[in-house]
């Protein structure tokens, strides 16, 4: 049996905030384990050793500290998610093995009440190092960290490497010893492609261009790698989001003297984790207090190889800036501003591929057109809104055509925009002509396409660009892209009639329905009556009385709300 200790320091945890460092005690309560199907497990598991995913609950006594489970991620990585006793602040880190799961949670919880500086080494965590701050590797963070994303979602080993350290390898040795980006690292290792002109102006330079690279010559990189921003709440959630997806994501932030407005630099780190605070809206920047990063820079380790450098996970407090940007601190000195970020999709046999014979699956030497972003608003100034709206509104679809490679494209553009309903039905048929050329690395201007007064369903649109091959290019298969959007009517919470008016009628028909009368009754009456949860109940007819009587309550009684169903 592992050791329990770890456990149970979370049991104190409440005991320890507010104090500088953790004090040593017992707590007299039983440690076991839930597994996913309720069957109670005896001390502590090994998640490898676990059916459905090595999920499981840690108890001690009737209560619920800890959940472990497996991530999306290629490999038997774990997840963990606890609450801090005492507190309003949930731990989610990722990336884990089987090894580490239990001996971690005790230092996150030591640290982070104690506000002392996180860091264990050597438990397995993915970390490419650098082997000098002064020359040889220096400037490659940016590699370290895409070989951390590549080596996590299993991308590294389909194309035969082992580890996040043979990667890096792998990176100084084909590239000069300058600055870079993630995302362009990853056009390189796929697709060959520089994307930076390969001048060593701009970025580091591929010393044997176009002849390296392409390790992964039937997957455009851009199929499986998005960018981001890290600027506001919404960006801190889309990032929390896709770590408890299993992607990997590489963290671009920018480097400033405490004090200062502007940056002196940029660093590439990569994120596994973060400590959330339940007062505040996810989209509030004050419900990210901590981040999880390894960083190529904290076990440098000189003139050595990388695989002798301690593998390392640091926890940072973030903090609101000033300026609004969010923000953590090296040293009392040196501030980290959360700028972009670079997500990658884990390696599946089910993901998309390239399968015409024509595609010449090389981005370096041939164009290749795709789409920057496919978006869904209710109005063509506004970004994605989310993709279930009311019936009857204008749904506005935004996207660019984009050429990620090297070279021009030199003939004639089309982009066709289909909308079909639930019943593959087409509702919506248009085509532009995009002029006879697109550069390498660039966008073309932004195109939208609106569906109007359409009835609520389920549709999916499919955008098309260079439908004819009208050019030779690196990809076809990126040249189509989909997605899909609900539009349903609205309601009142508690209108259990429909009429539009809350009274004491909806009241006596939910009463009815409680006791199998159910004339007039349907699954939308169930779901305007079902304010607390799924299925109506008592209490939710006693909540409509209450509203009808001015009495406060946190439940939207009254406000428009959206069916689930057509």
């Amino acid at each position: 049996m592992k050791k329990l200790l770890s456990i149970l320091c979370i049991l104190l945890a409440a005991a320890m905030l507010g104090s500088t460092a953790a004090t040593a005690a017992t707590v007299d309560a039983e440690v076991y384990a839930v597994g996913a199907n309720g069957e109670r497990i005896s001390g502590i598991p090994d998640p490898d050793q676990l059916d459905n995913g090595g999920e499981y609950s840690l108890m001690a006594g009737s209560k619920e500290v800890m959940t472990v489970g497996e991530t999306q991620a290629v490999g038997r990585y774990y997840h963990v998610e606890f609450d801090i006793p005492d507190t309003t602040e949930t731990v989610y880190l990722a990336g884990l093995t089987a090894d580490n799961v239990e001996e971690i949670q005790d230092e996150i919880i030591q640290s982070y009440v104690s506000g002392q500086p996180f860091d264990m080494t050597n438990l397995g965590f993915i970390d490419a190092e650098k082997v000098s701050l002064n020359n040889t590797d220096s400037n490659l963070c940016w590699a370290a960290s895409t070989a951390d994303l590549l080596a996590y979602t299993g991308w590294a080993k389909q194309a035969g490497f082992q580890n996040e350290d043979e990667v890096m390898q792998l990176f100084a040795d084909s590239y000069s010893n300058n600055g870079g980006y993630a995302y362009y690292g990853l056009a390189w290792f796929f697709n060959h492609a520089s994307m930076t002109g390969n001048s060593g102006a701009v970025a580091a330079k591929v010393l044997d261009y176009p002849n390296s690279g392409g390790y992964l010559r039937n997957y455009a990189f851009d199929m499986v790698a998005t960018e981001g921003w890290l600027h506001t709440g919404a960006d801190l959630k889309m990032l929390l989001d896709h770590i408890k997806a299993g992607d990997g994501c590489g963290l671009g932030v920018i480097i400033k003297r405490k004090g200062t407005a502007t940056g002196s630099g940029g660093h590439a780190i990569t994120g596994w984790g973060m400590i959330t605070d339940s007062r505040y809206a996810d989209s509030n920047l004050n419900h990210y207090k901590a981040i999880f990063v390894t960083d190529s820079d904290s076990d440098v380790i000189e003139g050595r190889s990388r695989e002798d450098a301690p593998n390392i996970m640091n926890l940072h407090p973030l903090y609101i800036d000033t300026d609004g940007s969010c923000c953590f601190d090296y040293d009392d000195q040196i501030t980290a501003e959360m700028d972009d970020v670079v997500y990658l999709t884990p390696y599946s046999k089910n993901l998309p591929k390239e399968t015409e014979f024509g595609a010449m699956r090389n981005k370096a030497l041939y164009p290749d057109l795709t789409f920057s972003g496919l978006k869904l608003t209710d109005n063509a100034l506004k970004d994605m809104v989310g993709k279930t709206m009311e019936s009857g509104t204008t749904a506005v679809l935004k996207t660019y055509v984009a050429n990620l490679s090297d070279k021009n494209f030199s003939r004639k553009i089309t982009l066709d925009f289909e909308i079909k309903n639930q019943d593959q039905e087409t509702v919506l048929s248009e085509s532009y002509d995009l002029g006879s050329s697109l550069e390498a690395r660039n966008n073309s201007a932004l195109y939208t396409a609106r569906l109007r007064n359409a009835p609520a369903g389920d549709y999916t649109v499919t955008c098309t660009v260079n439908k004819k091959h009208t050019d030779n290019e690196a990809f076809y298969y990126n040249n189509t892209r989909t997605m899909t959007f609900r539009l349903r009517d609205s309601c009142k919470l508690g209108d259990v009639n429909g009429d539009g008016t809350l009274d004491v009628q909806d009241v006596t028909m939910l009463q009815k329905y409680l006791v199998d009368y159910q004339v007039g009754w349907n699954e939308k009456a169930a779901e305007r009556a079902a304010i607390r949860g799924d299925e109506p109940s008592i209490a939710d007819a006693t909540l409509i009385q209450g509203h009808l009587t001015e009495m406060e309550t946190s439940y939207p009684i009254g406000e428009k709300t959206l069916y689930t169903m057509i």
